[in-house]
């Protein structure tokens, strides 16, 4: 649908999926539908919520399948060109755990070769994490970096096949924690850029690593909210994927671990309030599902009234008329809600 004229209210969005939806437990995935279905099924994957399970398997998917290439046979490549000067310097930890054919694979002009080369590294990290965990977390860290920069989308998918044979060492296992968040955080940067691209395969693969990583110790929910929170730049303020990204993944994470969430709701209605005020009517309802996320967690109307109370009538009233409806589906407004006057 067209975008709605600036100054409207916000779109009324359905009620969050979550609600009333009993979570799987843990090593399961919905009930009626495998893995490799949940996988499978991009489309339905941007209209419901996904759970750090499910992303685990859809990366796992997503990687093998990256550039259509069997990992057992690589025959038929051409040789990798020698590594320059620079980049030999660049990809000095990848050449102390991986080898020099990886890492020329990796710095390939060729796309194939440098799927190939990921694809090399994950079937080596299992035998590669006793002894150097270090040097292991740093290599695929460069890798999964440099990826995630390539213009070739097989190659950015195929970097995640990495996090997946990381996080079954375990991951948590390499380093200290006191470490692991550090070594993550420009991972973590880079995947959060990824959620506005323009592939929807690309969003949603950004999407299912960052969940994943809300359900690693170590890391955790706190570390990837902390991201998704951060300020949109002022040149895609008017991007509808730039908020949508961060907009749909908040709304996922908020259901699935609000437990380790608390400090973080006054900076996510900050964020609200700010995508409320976009001419796109799908950001304005993305933005009302998260406040309604919210209010699911917390259930306390008028702290969120007051919270909400700047912003324009035309937009606070729709929003506040949502969150009383769902309080009203709950059982009835508990004794400290009021309407914001």
């Amino acid at each position: 649908p067209p975008p709605a004229p600036r100054g409207a209210p916000p779109a009324r969005a359905s009620p969050p999926k979550s609600r009333g939806v009993a979570r799987s437990p843990p090593g399961k995935v919905e009930r009626g539908k495998s893995k490799k279905e949940v996988s499978r099924d991009q489309n339905a994957h941007d209209e419901k919520p996904i759970r750090a399970l499910d992303a685990r398997a859809m990366l796992s998917s997503l990687g093998q399948s990256a550039g259509s290439m069997d990992l057992n046979s690589t025959e038929d490549l051409p040789p990798a060109e020698p590594l320059s000067a620079s980049n030999a310097k660049d990809a000095e930890a990848i050449i102390v755990v991986f080898g020099e054919e990886v890492a020329q694979r990796i710095y390939s002009k060729l796309w194939n070769l440098r799927v190939a080369g990921v694809q090399q590294m994950v079937l080596a990290i299992p035998t590669k994490g006793s002894g150097g965990g270090r040097q292991l977390l740093a290599a695929c860290v460069r890798v999964m970096l440099k990826c995630a920069s390539d213009k070739m989308i097989q190659v950015f998918l195929a970097s995640l096949a990495v996090l997946d044979a990381l996080l079954a060492v375990p991951l948590g296992s390499l380093v200290p924690p006191s470490e692991l968040l550090g070594s993550l955080t420009p991972l973590l940067e880079a995947w959060r850029n990824k959620l506005a691209d323009g592939n929807q395969r690309v969003r949603a693969a950004a999407e299912n690593a960052l969940m994943a990583l809300c359900a690693e110790p170590g890391v955790g929910a706190p570390a990837v909210m902390q991201q998704l929170l951060v300020k949109i730049e002022k040149r895609e303020e008017k991007s509808e994927r730039a908020w949508l990204g961060r907009l749909v993944l908040l709304a996922k994470v908020f259901p699935e671990f609000g437990a380790e969430l608390g400090g973080y709701t006054e900076p996510a209605l900050k964020m609200v309030k700010a995508a409320l005020d976009s001419s796109s009517g799908a950001v304005r309802a993305a933005a009302t599902e998260v406040a309604q996320q919210l209010y699911l967690l917390h259930g306390d109307l008028q702290s969120m009234a007051k919270q909400l109370a700047d912003l324009k009538p035309a937009l606070r009233d729709p929003l506040m008329a949502s969150l009383e409806a769902l309080q009203a589906e709950s059982g009835g407004l508990p004794a400290h809600a009021e309407p914001v006057p």
